[in-house]
């Protein structure tokens, strides 16, 4: 994904989760949700380039990675001329 690309987690299950940066011991203060419940959602915007860990601290097992390339997202609805 582009920088300027909003990145949405949304809750499905029935338990609690929470999206912290960094690898579990090992928070980097990027980006962190309030406990997430079902049907709810955190969103960041992906501001550089660069891998970001991330994980559920409730859940520290559930580990990921976003990844964000390239040149930065286009405006909404926008077109080059």
């Amino acid at each position: 994904m582009a920088p300027g690309t909003n990145v949405i987690w949304v809750q499905a299950d029935g338990g609690p989760h929470v999206i912290v940066s960094g690898a579990p011991g090992h928070e980097d203060g990027k980006f962190k949700s309030l406990a997430m419940k079902k049907d709810s959602s955190f969103t960041i915007v992906a501001q550089s380039p660069g891998t970001f860990q991330y994980f559920d601290q409730l859940h520290p097992t559930l580990t990921a990675q976003l990844v964000v390339s390239g040149a930065s997202a286009s405006p909404s609805g926008g077109k080059s001329p």
